[in-house]
C-alpha cells in the first residue's frame, strides 16, 4: 500500500512538472503517424537517466487519430522488481502505462517471456532502458536486441534534453528538469533486427544502438535558441 500511495503522488508530481515545461518534439512519428498509433508494435528505447519524463514520448504530442475507432496502442515498460522499481511501476500505472516486472539482473527470463507475449500476442508497445537497472550507464545490453530479433518488432530509440535540470548523484545521473524550463524529445529511425542473428551480430547491433542513442542524446541536449 505504501508503494502504491508514493507511486500515485509521484505520478501527480510528474504531471504537474510536465505541464510547466515548454516542449519541443522531433522524430516521434513513424510513416506519418505518432508512434502510439503505428500499425506495428515497437520497442521504445531510451537511457535510464531519461526515465522520469520519458512517458511523454508516448503520452504526449499525439493528435487524435483520424479513425475514431482506433485508439492508442497500449504501452508497457520493463521495471525492476526491487522496492524502488515497484514505486515506479505504480507511478506508470497511474499514468496509464502497464508494467512488466524484471530486469537483466533479476527475473530476466520471466520478463523476456512476458515482453514477447506483450508484443506478439497483445500487440503492445514495450519500453526498455537498455542500460538499466544498474549500468554501466549509456551502454546497451544485449536483451533489447534479442527481444527485437525474437519478436520481429523494430526498436525506436529516443532521448530527452532539458534547458535546465538537476542530475542525481547516482550511477545513471538521472535527470529532473527544473520547472518552467524548456524540454526536448528527439526520436530516431526504426532499427530492424533480423530473426537469425549471430553472437557477433548481436554485439554489433548493441554497439549500433548505443551509438544511435548517444547521437539522439546530443541532439536533444543541443543549445536552445
Amino acid at each position: 500500500m505504501k508503494e502504491k500511495i508514493i507511486g500515485f503522488l509521484a505520478a501527480a508530481l510528474l504531471r504537474a512538472l510536465k505541464s510547466t515545461l515548454r516542449w519541443e518534439m522531433e522524430g516521434l512519428h513513424v510513416d506519418g503517424v505518432h508512434l502510439s498509433y503505428y500499425d506495428r508494435p515497437v520497442i521504445l528505447a531510451f537511457w535510464h537517466c531519461d526515465q522520469l519524463l520519458a512517458p511523454w514520448a508516448y503520452l504526449g504530442f499525439a493528435p487524435p487519430q483520424a479513425d475514431p475507432g482506433r485508439g492508442r496502442r497500449p504501452a508497457s515498460v520493463l521495471i525492476s522488481e526491487h522496492s524502488d522499481g515497484r514505486i515506479i511501476a505504480w507511478a506508470m500505472h497511474f499514468l496509464g502505462i502497464k508494467n512488466i516486472a524484471g530486469s537483466s539482473t533479476r527475473g530476466g527470463v520471466r520478463a523476456l517471456v512476458q515482453m514477447k507475449k506483450a508484443i506478439c500476442k497483445d500487440q503492445w508497445i514495450v519500453t526498455i532502458t537498455p542500460d538499466g537497472p544498474k549500468g554501466p550507464a549509456r551502454v546497451v545490453k544485449p536483451g533489447i536486441v534479442t527481444l527485437a530479433a525474437q519478436t520481429g518488432a523494430p526498436i525506436l530509440p529516443f532521448a530527452l534534453g532539458f534547458e535546465r535540470c538537476w542530475k542525481a548523484k547516482s550511477w545513471d545521473q538521472m535527470m529532473l528538469p527544473k520547472p518552467f524550463s524548456r524540454a526536448r524529445i528527439v526520436g530516431g529511425g526504426l532499427v530492424e533486427v533480423p530473426k537469425s542473428i549471430t553472437e557477433d551480430e548481436l554485439h554489433e547491433y548493441c554497439d549500433r544502438l548505443t551509438g544511435e542513442l548517444e547521437r539522439l542524446k546530443a541532439l536533444a541536449e543541443r543549445p536552445y535558441g
